[in-house]
């Protein structure tokens, strides 16, 4: 049997691009994971389908990234799938484990995935760290500054407001007021 697994890792974000491309494939059975991190060790509809494969069985994803970010785990996957007697396939990369030469080609593309992440994430790093150097600081700006954060405090501490009050006043969410009476040492700083 032809199964296709396909996932999305946020609810954003649609599997109906996969969908399409492993129907064209033949797939006669799907498990599609949304809103599933491939770093996870659990994914439900993929721990499913790992229980459902029998030897003869070919797996289908859109993409090796849909399989899983982690180049170990991913190829322990593809392993446990041979041993099975499960072979693998991915459309986008035109990789099909059935040969030595797709198995070899899988490695290699699975540790470029890898060595793309990884240089993503330390440019990533290395920009914030430049940015903290030159006195930004990236992320998202305070709601409240401090004069604020201190009005907050005396208000509450006053018994004269409530934290919805204090919201309203503040044109914030109940749970920043929350946060702010939580810390009790906010930034003295913050603009």
């Amino acid at each position: 049997m032809r199964i296709g697994y396909a996932r999305v890792s946020t609810k954003l974000q649609t599997t109906a691009m996969q969908i399409t491309a492993l129907e064209k494939e033949g797939c006669e059975k799907m498990f599609i994971d949304e809103g599933v991190s491939g770093t996870l060790a659990s994914r439900p509809q993929f721990d499913a389908m790992r229980a459902q494969l029998r030897a003869g069985d070919e797996v289908v994803v859109y993409s090796l990234s849909r399989l899983g970010r982690n180049t170990k785990n991913a190829l322990a996957l593809i392993e446990e799938f041979q041993n099975k007697g499960v072979t693998f396939r991915s459309i986008t990369e035109s990789i099909s484990t059935e040969g030595a030469m797709g198995k070899a080609l899988l490695t290699i593309l699975f540790a470029i995935n890898t060595l793309e992440a990884d240089l993503a994430s330390e440019r990533s790093i290395a920009g914030q760290q430049e940015a903290r150097r030159n006195g930004r600081h990236p992320g998202r700006k305070p709601v409240l500054t401090a004069a604020q954060h201190k009005a907050i405090r005396k208000l509450y501490d006053g018994r004269e407001h409530t934290m919805r009050d204090l919201a309203a006043m503040f044109k914030v969410s109940p749970a920043t007021v929350m946060r702010s009476l939580a810390s009790r040492d906010a930034p003295e700083t913050a603009a």
